[in-house]
């Protein structure tokens, strides 16, 4: 049996790109988006959200549509976006958060 799998892309949302492009405005950078993608397995329930990537400074970030979280690197090192902006700067710095 061969698995078929699907994959489906996502816009990110619109608010958040605004909300990282304002953040990054005060920072002196920009940011690139990669958008994330739906991928489903035919004939079965197994369904995997890919989050959308943002490029900020080296920094690779993973966030999800209708979320105030953002990951740094990986799902394991969680922070509120409201936090971004702390972020960049401490990496202008080289200070690790």
């Amino acid at each position: 049996m061969k698995l078929e799998i699907t994959k489906e892309e996502l816009d990110i949302d619109i608010s958040i790109q605004r909300k990282v492009d304002v953040i990054c405005s005060f920072c002196k950078t920009k940011a690139k988006y990669i958008n994330g993608s739906i991928r489903r397995v035919k004939k079965t329930n197994l369904v995997y959200i890919e989050p959308h990537r943002i490029i900020i400074n080296n920094l690779v970030f993973l966030i999800f549509n209708n979320s105030n979280n953002i990951f740094l690197g990986n799902l394991n090192n969680q922070y509120e976006l409201k936090d971004l902006e702390k972020i960049l700067k401490s990496s202008e710095k080289g200070l690790a958060m």
